[in-house]
């Protein structure tokens, strides 16, 4: 039994009520009883309300995409059952906000609208019927003024740019934003817990976008043994992913080793003493 895992699950417990329509489902009271032998019991009572059914849906405040562009991708219709959790996952709103999902907020975010909100409101008409009204602020489209990167020492800066599908210039777009993240926490360099953009707008219609960087180890180190048919096989590799070839024969550069490129030079060595040894090497760019 776990307290914190049990009210997230009464949490869940209405969201299921709410997807199926009955909006105002609640738990009433819980209670945990001893059973014996290291044993519980939970009783949750629950208020399950009306089931309520989308009655209308309106949009207030669009001009950039039609009504019916939005219908489509709302997929709510007179007549469906209430559902909290898809309505607001297909909006793109609250705990249901995903930027990876195709929604009505990432329609806007993808295509510059960073300051665009959107406000579903609902207003009960009968005992079981509900209107959608769904309020749309836009704003303005933003364009891209810098793109900035802090943190690395032993990367360089042209390497991780490389990575980068956003430039100054272009129009704001948060599904670039995401695969800018994604590419970057790929490189294996970087801290991705950490790796978190800042947008700053600074004017009404543009935005200056930082990435601030922690570097993390990311080189390898291995050494083995076994021992089969009558022999001791050993073995040893390193496994080093930031060379940089361009500065090799600088004496400064070498610390431990030339860095910031990004390629990947792999040694590795295996032998049983006598009469096996084998040796293999390889380069990536």
């Amino acid at each position: 039994y776990k307290e914190d895992e049990f009210k997230e699950d009464k949490n869940l417990l209405i969201d299921f009520y709410n997807s199926r329509g009955f909006r105002n489902a609640t738990v009433l009271s819980d209670s945990i009883y001893d059973m014996g032998d290291n044993k519980i019991g939970i009783h949750i009572k629950v208020d399950e309300g009306n089931k309520f059914y989308i009655r209308d849906v309106r949009w207030v405040g669009n001009s950039v995409y039609e009504t019916d562009q939005l219908n489509h991708l709302f997929s709510v219709k007179k007549g469906d059952t209430y559902d909290k959790k898809s309505m607001h996952k297909r909006l793109g709103v609250g705990r249901e906000m995903d930027p990876e999902q195709m929604s009505v907020s990432s329609l806007y975010q993808n295509n510059g609208y960073l300051m665009s909100q959107i406000d579903p409101t609902e207003i009960v008409v009968a005992k079981d019927s509900i209107d959608m009204e769904i309020r749309i602020f836009e704003g303005k489209p933003f364009t891209i003024n810098e793109v900035g990167i802090s943190g690395n020492i032993r990367v360089n800066d042209e390497v991780i740019r490389r990575e980068m599908a956003i430039y100054p210039g272009m129009l704001y777009d948060r599904s670039l934003l995401m695969y800018t993240l994604r590419q970057l926490m790929g490189m294996g360099h970087f801290d991705a817990e950490q790796l978190q953009p800042d947008v700053q707008p600074i004017t009404d219609e543009l935005v200056n976008i930082s990435f601030p960087l922690t570097e993390q180890a990311s080189d390898q180190f291995n050494i083995a043994g076994g021992w089969g048919s009558g022999s001791f096989v050993g073995s040893v590799g390193i496994t080093l992913n930031n060379i940089s070839t361009r500065n090799f024969f600088k004496k400064d550069k070498w610390l431990p080793y030339p860095m910031g490129q990004n390629q990947k030079l792999s040694i590795a060595g295996q032998t049983n003493g006598t009469y096996y040894k084998a040796i293999s090497a390889s380069f990536t760019d």
